[in-house]
């Protein structure tokens, strides 16, 4: 049995080797999307060329696991000045809210709402105003502990 098998994989594989050799490369089609229709690589409704550009002094700060069932501090509550974005990885599905503060008056600045699913979920901060520095907290919106495996910050030192 083993013999046979072994002979209709070998046929089957050379069967596929030739038949690609004799067909033409297909590539896919190139997709162009009109203003009336949005583009899947906008955010959050920005057009493409509105969202803000990232200098390249961009730092990322990452932080691991942390389970919270309230709040918690994004590096207990240190500053990042010029935030472009926030990632993070969550095992289970619960609600999880980024808010946004200034660093020095601790003044509420906007929240950024993720949708209530495992795995990876970004949320951008370039519309900010720049040159400020600002500090994050995870809140858990959903009954249950929250449990992050990993998350980062990605802001800019610089005036940009």
């Amino acid at each position: 049995m083993k013999k046979k098998s072994g002979l209709v994989l070998f046929i089957t594989t050379v069967l596929l080797i030739i038949s690609s050799i004799n067909s033409p490369v297909s590539y896919a089609e190139e997709t162009v999307y009109s203003p009336s229709e949005p583009s899947p690589y906008d955010t959050e409704g920005y057009a493409l060329d509105e969202l803000p550009i990232y200098p390249m002094s961009q730092v990322t700060y990452e932080f691991w696991r942390t389970t919270f069932s309230n709040y918690v501090w994004i590096a207990g509550g240190r500053g990042f000045k010029n935030p472009h974005s926030i990632g993070i990885d969550s095992v289970n599905k619960n609600g999880i809210t980024i808010e946004a503060y200034s660093a020095n008056l601790g003044t509420y600045k906007g929240k950024c709402v993720t949708p209530k699913v495992g795995g990876w979920r970004i949320c951008n901060w370039g519309h900010l105003p720049r040159n400020t520095t600002y500090k994050f907290k995870l809140v858990n919106t959903s009954s249950g502990t929250a449990n992050i495996t990993m998350g980062n910050v990605i802001y800019s030192n610089s005036n940009q």
